[in-house]
């Protein structure tokens, strides 16, 4: 492609990478909505939803299994309630 291009000449087969299943889930929130809904048997998007909502408070996407999935914690962040009302809300 030509100079100023949108593709890099250094762009070649060695340019792709292939992810495990755990750099997926650590890169895409999706991919750990998928990877809990199917070990919780709950659906994704609502699981989607929740992690989204913890990425945007700057809250740990584990804190979310923890509370809602496992339910192993009882600590309250009222701001990821907040974040995941505002999303469902913006969708509907």
């Amino acid at each position: 492609m030509a100079s100023g291009g949108i593709m890099s000449d250094d762009y070649n087969a060695s340019s792709i990478k292939i992810l495990l299943n755990e750099e997926a889930e650590d890169r895409w929130i999706w991919k750990k909505a998928e990877h809990l809904a199917i070990r919780y048997k709950k659906p994704a998007a609502w699981i989607n939803d929740g992690l989204t909502a913890c990425y945007y408070c700057n809250v740990d996407l584990d804190w979310f299994e923890q509370r809602y999935l496992a339910k192993t914690t009882t600590e309250n962040k009222p701001e990821v309630l907040a974040a995941y009302l505002e999303l469902r809300d913006d969708m509907g």
